[in-house]
C-alpha cells in the first residue's frame, strides 16, 4: 500500500511537470509598442492594408515581433483584393528574421497562403510592392488587402 502511494505521488509530480513545461512555451505576436496581438496558440490577428496611388517600384511594409515558443507554424493569409483593383499588380513578400520565405503575386498568395516553421522569438515583415515594370494601367487604382497572421504550435 505504501508503495502505491509513492507511485501516485511520483505520477502526480510528472504530470504537473509536463503541464508546466507545456505552458511555458507560449506563443504570441506583438506590435511595435509591444502590445500582444496574438497571445495563444492557434490565435489569429488580422488587419486591413489600404493601398492606393502607388508609383511603380513603391512598397508598403508592416513589421511585427513574435514568439513561436518551442516550435510553431507561422501562417500568413491574404484576401479582399478585388479583380480590376491594384491587387492585380501587387507583389507580396514575407520575411522572417530578415530571410525571405515568400515572394509572389497577390493572387498566388491569396490562393496558397504562406507558412513556415518558427521557434523562439522572431521578427517578420510583410511587404506589399508595385513592381517597377508596371505601366500606366495601374495608375489611380486602389485596393484593400486583409492580412491574417496566425501561430499554431507543433
Amino acid at each position: 500500500m505504501h508503495m502505491r502511494h509513492k507511485s501516485l505521488v511520483v505520477l502526480i509530480i510528472v504530470v504537473v511537470a509536463v503541464l508546466a513545461c507545456t505552458c511555458i512555451g507560449a506563443v504570441y505576436i506583438v506590435d511595435k509598442s509591444n502590445d500582444p496581438l496574438i497571445e495563444q496558440d492557434g490565435g489569429t490577428y488580422s488587419e486591413t492594408v489600404s493601398l492606393g496611388n502607388m508609383a511603380p517600384g513603391e512598397e508598403y511594409a508592416v513589421h511585427y515581433t513574435a514568439d513561436g515558443g518551442v516550435g510553431s507554424a507561422f501562417n500568413v493569409r491574404v484576401s479582399g483584393g478585388e479583380a480590376g483593383s491594384l491587387s492585380d499588380y501587387v507583389t507580396i513578400a514575407v520575411n522572417v528574421n530578415g530571410e525571405n520565405v515568400y515572394t509572389g503575386t497577390y493572387a498566388d498568395c491569396a490562393e496558397t497562403g504562406v507558412s513556415c516553421s518558427v521557434s523562439g522569438k522572431f521578427d517578420f515583415d510583410v511587404i506589399f510592392m508595385l513592381d517597377a515594370s508596371v505601366g500606366n494601367e495601374a495608375q489611380g487604382l486602389v485596393c484593400e488587402i486583409i492580412t491574417e497572421y496566425s501561430l499554431e504550435g507543433d
